[in-house]
This record gives structure tokens, C-alpha cells and sequence, in this order.
């Protein structure tokens, strides 16, 4: 069986202004910088064997904090787990999004399926290169949401993840399983699902 936890970047002052990041290369603030750090020293109980991320900032930082602290050397960088292409949405909030004539087409946003192809193609590619290992995967909101949503199917609808949420899921003959979701270290350093 392929363990993988799928840890959400740390915040950036995009994410704290509540704006879409897609594509820019936003760095993590202070905020994402403590909480790479808690996710890292939660992290440290169990065993891991890799740590693979998503090429932008936020994600490989988030990243190399956590393998520092668990002693794993190397931060592998998978371009398909890039967030979702915002494209002229990048910059805005959902509520200006929503305001917005034209929608998904004339922006040029990635479809939520294309996402959703992506993402799932990007942990193949991880499960078939580390079989039978316990892989950390740093990524974005929305594409983590996609493959979750691809893997449990179209009864599941994953509404919000949380700077630094962790989730588990199992690789297993073939079979995709979710065993944790959206797992959050709070203010008190309590693991808490929210």
C-alpha cells in the first residue's frame, strides 16, 4: 500500500486578502511560515519516505520546512501539481469572480474537469515512482479538492481546505481511499478537523 499525505502550503498575504493565487508565484508570509513549521513538527511522529511538491513557492517552501524537520533530504517538484490556472481571475476574489460577465470561458480559467484529470494523472505518476512508500505531497486548495473529488466521486464536494490541512489517502490494488480529510493543526496545537 502507497500512503500519501496531501498537506495544503502554508498562507501567503494572497491567501490572506482572500484572493485567487493560480499560477503567481506568491511567497509564504509569516503566518504560512509557522504553520509549515507545526504541520512539520506533527509530522515528525510518523515514518516518511519522500516529499513531493508543487513547483510554486508557497507549496516547495512549505515543503522544504517539512523535510528539514523529518530529515528527508530531497523535495521532489511535480509541475501537475500546480493550483488551478485562474487565468484573467487571477487577482480576484471569489465575490468579484462571481460579479463577473463572461465567467469561466472568456477568463480562460482551467475547467474544474481538467483540473480533476490533471491532478489525479500527477498521483498516478507519484504511486507508480514511490510504490509501497509514505509520501508527503505539498500542493494548492482547489487541485487538492479535485482529486479528492475524483477519487470518492461525485457524492463528495470538498467545500474549503485550510492553510496547512492534512489529508491521508491510500493507494491499495488499483484503489484509491481517502482515510483522514482536512486535517488542521489549531491555535493550541491541536489537531482538529474542521
Amino acid at each position: 500500500m502507497t500512503k500519501i499525505c496531501i498537506v495544503r502550503h502554508g498562507q501567503s498575504e494572497w491567501n490572506a486578502k482572500g484572493l485567487m493565487q493560480g499560477r503567481r508565484d506568491i511567497e509564504l508570509n509569516e503566518v504560512g511560515l509557522r504553520q509549515a513549521d507545526k504541520v512539520a513538527q506533527y509530522l515528525i511522529s510518523d515514518k516518511w519516505d519522500v516529499i513531493v511538491s508543487s513547483p510554486l513557492k508557497r507549496a516547495t517552501k512549505t515543503a522544504e520546512i517539512i523535510s528539514k524537520v523529518i530529515g528527508i533530504e530531497k523535495v521532489y517538484e511535480v509541475e501537475d501539481l500546480q493550483e488551478r490556472d485562474w487565468g484573467g481571475a487571477t487577482g480576484l476574489t471569489h465575490k468579484e469572480l462571481d460579479e463577473k460577465d463572461g465567467g469561466v470561458e472568456i477568463l480562460g480559467i482551467e475547467s474544474w474537469e481538467d483540473l480533476k484529470i490533471r491532478g489525479i494523472k500527477a498521483f498516478q505518476s507519484i504511486v507508480k515512482k514511490y510504490p509501497n512508500k509514505n509520501i508527503i505531497v505539498v500542493s494548492h486548495g482547489a487541485i487538492i479538492r479535485a482529486i479528492l473529488e475524483k477519487i470518492a466521486g461525485k457524492d463528495m464536494v470538498i467545500e474549503r481546505l485550510k492553510n496547512t490541512s492534512m489529508t491521508i489517502i491510500n493507494y491499495d490494488n488499483n484503489k484509491w481511499t481517502i482515510e483522514l480529510l482536512n486535517y488542521s493543526i489549531n491555535e493550541d496545537d491541536k489537531v482538529v478537523n474542521e
